[in-house]
């Protein structure tokens, strides 16, 4: 019986681990950061500043890496970074 409740409180904890995700608003915002943080270095560069070709490059990199890695993150069954079905399997070894 401890081996059912056990399948059942993990099925449900996965469930509702595959139901959440980041709120749109929050993607938004950090969409929104990284664009004005490139608009900002486009900015100083205009206003005078040498161009720093190198770390402008490396900023959109890894603002957009970021991103990448977040949204890959939020989606478990999706992306690159996928949830192990480990669990699962010594669960079902467990019943036998």
């Amino acid at each position: 019986m401890d081996a059912m409740n056990d399948a059942f409180d993990l099925a449900g904890s996965r469930a509702a681990a595959r139901a959440a995700h980041i709120p749109g608003r929050v993607l938004g915002v950090l969409l929104l950061y990284a664009a004005l943080s490139m608009v900002m270095l486009g900015y100083m560069l205009a206003a005078g500043g040498r161009p720093h070709r190198l770390a402008t490059t490396l900023l959109a990199a890894l603002l957009s890496l970021a991103v990448v890695v977040i949204l890959d993150l939020d989606r478990p069954r999706d992306g690159a970074i996928q949830v192990s079905q480990q669990p699962l399997l010594d669960l079902k070894s467990g019943m036998r």
